[in-house]
């Protein structure tokens, strides 16, 4: 099994897929058009954004915390789920990573100044936690060679 690149995803709520996007070895570039359209005319709507790493990384890079932090904030009061999804052996690993972010109203009665506060949470996760899993194995199939897990 070889890793071809890295390739993303954005699902809603429901796990279905709304776009595939193929990116380099290293790197994904999320649509943010698609995904403003999508928050202008239904917010909330888009629960996930999941791309996949290389086999063994399963942790976020710096890059994607940059990117779901401010994602996280522009899409705001809805939660966002980042997934990175990354095959070691013969198993699959999926974490997902989500910021909580500091109250509005908390926040303005302190008067508005500087950012709101955003925390990191981090858990691992089981392919059963999911509704279905057809957007996964398009995942793993576009970005590895002679995929054989699951």
């Amino acid at each position: 099994m070889k890793f071809k690149r890295e390739v993303a995803m954005v699902l809603n709520y429901h796990c279905n897929p709304l776009t595939v996007v193929l990116g380099e070895a290293a790197s994904v570039v999320f649509p943010d058009k698609l995904i403003w359209k999508f928050h202008y005319t239904r917010p909330g709507y888009i629960k996930y954004f999941v791309h996949t790493h290389p086999p063994g990384m399963p942790l976020m890079s710096e890059e994607d915390r940059t990117t779901l932090k401010a994602w996280t904030q522009a899409m705001a009061p809805h939660e966002l789920n980042f997934l990175v999804v990354s095959v070691k052996g013969p198993g699959i690993t999926i974490v997902n990573n989500w910021y909580k972010i500091e109250d509005l109203e908390v926040w303005r009665s302190l008067g508005k100044k500087g950012e709101r506060k955003m925390e990191l949470f981090r858990e691992s996760l089981e392919l059963i936690d999911f509704e279905k899993l057809d957007w996964l194995l398009t995942l793993l199939d576009l970005s590895y060679d002679k995929m054989t897990v699951l």
